[in-house]
């Protein structure tokens, strides 16, 4: 019966995530990567600030998707990181990943892009893909 309750309370919070559109979990990258993503955003290209996400925050991160192919995003005001996630999918819309977030930042990437970094690469070839 334990089994049964878990499996339900996992089905309503994929639910409610789906619903107010939180992502259910960041790309699933090796930390090395991850670290290395966070070390070429050496400051965020977008902010937001407490008054949320706007259509022009959404298309300004199309923009710097499309010329960058990884941007930091910085959240000012949020007061916690359920607010800075619920934020960020917010600005998302389908355009991209959330690769990582730290703190009030928050580290968005194309979805090719992510996908490159998930191939599996020879062990002599490690180097990230140019941007």
């Amino acid at each position: 019966m334990t089994l049964l309750r878990v499996a339900l309370l996992l089905v309503l919070l994929l639910g409610l995530a789906q619903a107010f559109r939180l992502p259910v979990c960041m790309s699933q990258l090796d930390p090395a990567v991850t670290r290395e993503l966070w070390s070429r955003c050496d400051r965020a290209l977008l902010r937001v600030g407490s008054k949320g996400v706007s259509s022009g925050h959404q298309n300004s991160l199309k923009e710097l998707l499309a010329a960058h192919a990884v941007v930091r995003v910085k959240f000012n005001g949020f007061r916690s990181d359920e607010d800075v996630q619920s934020a960020a999918a917010s600005l998302l819309e389908g355009h991209g990943e959330i690769v990582d977030s730290r703190g009030p930042n928050v580290l968005f990437a194309t979805s090719d892009f992510v996908e490159s970094l998930r191939l599996p690469t020879d062990e002599a070839d490690t180097a990230l893909p140019e941007q």
